[in-house]
């Protein structure tokens, strides 16, 4: 079940006030100091006496997570099951993932990738998707997929060739939940972006390498820590020579096991740290990275 106060707490709304089926609360469209706002949890209205807007409540979750209203009743009234892709994303092919693909909206940006900074060219320049319509995917044994409500993030490779997405969803809890296809263990995610560069920083998440490569810096996420043999051996025959290893702050072990491998392989690497995620950067921190990425490999180990 919704639950309506817990959802208005999240999203820090002031004076909450609850009798019953009733509750009141200062209104998030205007600036209310004495709570206007009214919600009848048993029929699901809400009417604000300050601004004088109200409705059905999936219309007031549309407007304040700016997501459409479609999608704000499948969060009232039919919760998307985060776990759909669970044991069935093995099952699909690259033809299908592209015909998914292929049908989510790129015009569309959900409050929390404009809360990452994403914008509508974004979506487009990094391969980004929403899933608003036919989101559900039928597989063999009557099983199916619904993604609907899902952000797509695109694979493609060297040869700017689709070979498959990651998804993830941000569920009215906001819990993020992140399910990686088999495809994030096979490739890298943004090979298409690196045009003719032989040194890349390698980052653990999508959104770390966005962020860099929105700074003009060159970038590569692995979809986690794992630098497998697939992974190293598509770097090498993409004639990549120097690596800078740019994992999150509890990832430091991680980050000095994959460069020895690195380096004993013939790739030259070195590690950067910082206190922060790499998209948590500070402008002078991103300065000091571009700087150090034009530079080349000085050191084994650089703090931002």
């Amino acid at each position: 079940m919704f639950d309506v106060v817990q959802y208005l707490q999240s999203h820090n709304i002031k004076k909450i006030r609850v009798n019953v089926d009733k509750i009141q609360a200062c209104c998030p469209f205007h600036d209310d100091k004495n709570p206007s706002l009214s919600i009848n949890t048993s029929k699901l209205l809400w009417y604000c006496f300050g601004c004088g807007e109200g409705g059905h409540l999936s219309s007031f979750i549309a407007r304040l997570d700016n997501i459409p209203l479609k999608l704000a009743k499948e969060k009232l009234g039919f919760p998307i099951n985060t776990g759909c892709l669970k044991g069935s994303r093995q099952d699909l092919s690259v033809n299908l993932m592209y015909e998914i693909f292929q049908k989510g909206e790129r015009r569309f940006v959900p409050k929390f990738l404009v809360d990452k900074g994403i914008t509508e060219d974004d979506m487009e320049r990094f391969n980004i998707r929403v899933m608003l319509d036919s989101a559900k995917i039928f597989l063999e044994n009557k099983r199916y997929i619904n993604l609907f409500g899902w952000v797509l993030f695109g694979f493609y490779d060297w040869q700017n060739k689709f070979v498959g997405f990651s998804a993830r969803y941000v569920s009215s809890k906001n819990k993020i939940f992140w399910q990686p296809s088999i495809i994030a263990r096979k490739f890298l995610w943004g090979e298409w972006l690196l045009e003719d560069k032989d040194k890349v920083v390698l980052v653990e998440g999508i959104f770390d390498a966005i962020f860099l490569h929105k700074n003009k810096i060159p970038s590569l996420a692995l979809s986690g820590t794992n630098l497998n043999d697939t992974k190293i051996n598509r770097l090498m025959e993409r004639g990549i020579k120097n690596i800078f290893i740019f994992l999150d702050p509890d990832a430091e072990i991680k980050a000095k096991v994959m460069s020895n491998r690195l380096n004993l392989l013939g790739i030259k690497s070195s590690i950067i740290k910082a206190n922060s995620d790499p998209d948590e950067l500070k402008p002078d921190q991103i300065n000091n990275l571009r700087e150090i990425y034009e530079n080349g490999l000085k050191k084994d180990l650089t703090r931002l």
